[in-house]
């Protein structure tokens, strides 16, 4: 994604959530105590396979970047697919993603509305993650629905790239959202 839309990128939250799925209907964020749950077994994992990794860092960063913004189906689907995975293994097969209604509306007006920007829409773009995305793209299906629909409401017909741009960033900045 281009760095001018979006914040900073974080690697190890593409590696942690790269993978969506549902409808409009169930993605809700992530709430506390289930993020926690993940977040402690996911690390413990960590710790185990990397000796050198603090656990009270690797939990509190993990909280950190998942915090109100993720999607609930898409951190169970990750997390537990990484579970799985010995010390080393790629998790690349963890990633999968279905956007919902909210991230095809955001797609769309993205294509159609910021086409004259500077954007790759292919990368900033897209809602599909599939095991030959590279980069960033189709990271915007991991976000709730109700996220998304801030995001879109930043794109409308005869939008500015300007307007547009200080949009987007105020909505990744005000959820907390760092890729």
């Amino acid at each position: 994604m281009p760095r001018s839309l979006l914040p900073s990128a974080a690697a190890t939250l593409f590696t942690l959530l790269a993978a969506c799925g549902g409808d409009d209907a169930g993605p809700e964020p992530l709430d506390t105590a289930t993020r926690d749950r993940l977040c402690q077994a996911d690390c413990d994992r960590l710790v185990a396979c990397e000796p050198d990794r603090v656990l009270a860092e690797c939990v509190a960063s993990c909280q950190g970047d998942l915090a109100g913004w993720v999607r609930t189906d898409v951190a169970l689907d990750v997390f537990d697919c990484r579970a799985q995975l010995a010390c080393g293994a790629s998790d690349d097969a963890c990633v999968t993603c279905s956007p919902t209604d909210a991230h095809q509306r955001f797609e769309t007006a993205c294509r159609a509305n910021l086409a004259t920007c500077d954007v790759n829409p292919d990368s900033f773009c897209a809602v599909t993650i599939t095991a030959a995305t590279q980069g960033d793209a189709g990271l915007v299906c991991i976000i709730t629905p109700d996220v998304v629909d801030e995001l879109t409401a930043c794109i409308p017909d005869g939008v500015t790239c300007a307007a547009a741009t200080t949009c987007l960033q105020g909505v990744f900045t005000q959820h907390g959202i760092d890729f």
